[in-house]
């Protein structure tokens, strides 16, 4: 699952005794069998898709609306681009406040400028729709606050987290030294960037693993055919639990937000070298939980991998820099008792 979905799952779980709620999503699969297994009831609406199409997106409108009108919520909470635009406009149609958080905004430096154009309008028309405007990191809040599509007041910045309910990193007896990272194949990650550095790696006590799927999948995988220490494991539903197997998490990236990933592997106990993009520095501290890399220069990449593939030592210290550094300030507790407080602040 994304980080969004993740997101939006973990609110769910830690908020459903205290908020009756009901979750609506544009395609059966994970995050809505989770939600019933939790007895949370869950709507499928298969129009409102990822890629923008006007059919589509104005049959997912009315049926927003029908949906909103239904249920008569005290609140209306939004997540990802597409179910943020039209649901702040279905949530103003039927005078329901409406709450939209951005994981990540598709203006910020790095994405395409056809699609920074395109986000942009639609945050020109749907900004003073919310009555908050939730940024998952504090590059996204000054982002936001420099642009004046955004009313200021409404803005807030409540940063990510994850549960500590997975096991923190093991110690294995087989010498190897395993790099980890979990994307999707897709833009903006860039798994054929640390192919290219891992390849340049002068050692025969390396790995790297591969979790998730995506368009990009295949073509990855075929360029990485005659490396035998490299594995792709494809879409599981356990990564959290085998992070622990692993020694290093690697995330590179053209542009994020405040990538859940990196939480989990702070969790989890391991250093990451991972782009200095978006909200990412707020979570490694370079050189004290892990290693920021600038994506334009491989050998910046290399020499990150490097260090960390022949110092054990150097490894497990910054693993343990970053599990403080998750535990002080990227608990879920703690996002969920914010977000809870925005619920209650609009509710009265």
């Amino acid at each position: 699952m994304g980080g969004a979905q993740r997101h939006v799952f973990d609110l769910v779980a830690t908020l459903r005794h205290k908020v009756d709620m009901t979750l609506v999503v544009g395609a059966e699969g994970w995050l809505a069998q989770q939600a019933r297994a939790l007895d949370v009831q869950c709507h499928v609406l298969p129009s409102l898709g990822r890629s923008v199409n006007p059919w589509k997106d104005l049959v997912a409108l009315r049926q927003l609306v029908a949906l909103i009108r239904d249920h008569g919520p005290d609140i209306v909470h939004l997540h990802s681009s597409k179910a943020g635009f039209l649901g702040r406009i279905a949530a103003r149609v039927v005078g329901v406040p409406a709450i939209y958080t951005a994981h990540g905004w598709g203006f910020k430096p790095g994405v395409p400028l056809h699609r920074r154009y395109m986000v942009l309008i639609a945050e020109a028309l749907a900004a003073r729709l919310a009555a908050r405007i939730i940024c998952v990191s504090s590059y996204d809040f000054q982002l936001a606050a420099r642009n004046r599509l955004f009313p200021s007041r409404r803005l807030v910045e409540i940063r990510n987290g994850v549960a500590d309910d997975a096991p923190t990193k093991r110690i294995r007896q087989d010498g190897r030294c395993r790099f980890v990272m979990v994307a999707r194949f897709q833009e903006p990650k860039l798994q054929t960037l640390l192919l290219s550095a891992f390849s340049h790696l002068q050692s025969t006590d390396k790995e790297l693993w591969f979790f998730g799927g995506g368009p990009e999948f295949e073509a990855t995988k075929t360029q990485a055919s005659a490396m035998v220490d490299v594995t792709f494991w494809g879409n599981q539903d356990n990564v959290r639990e085998r992070l622990a197997d692993c020694d290093v998490f690697v995330l590179l990236s053209a542009y994020e937000g405040l990538p859940l990933s990196i939480i989990e592997a702070m969790q989890a106990g391991l250093p990451v070298v991972a782009s200095r993009v978006g909200g990412v520095p707020e979570l490694v501290d370079h050189g004290r939980s892990g290693v920021l890399v600038d994506n334009a220069n491989i050998n910046d990449v290399v020499q990150a991998l490097s260090s960390l593939l022949h110092s054990a030592q150097q490894r497990a210290a910054m693993g343990r820099a970053g599990r403080r550094l998750y535990l002080e300030s990227f608990s879920l507790e703690a996002m969920a008792d914010a977000v809870e407080r925005q619920y209650t602040q609009i509710c009265g």
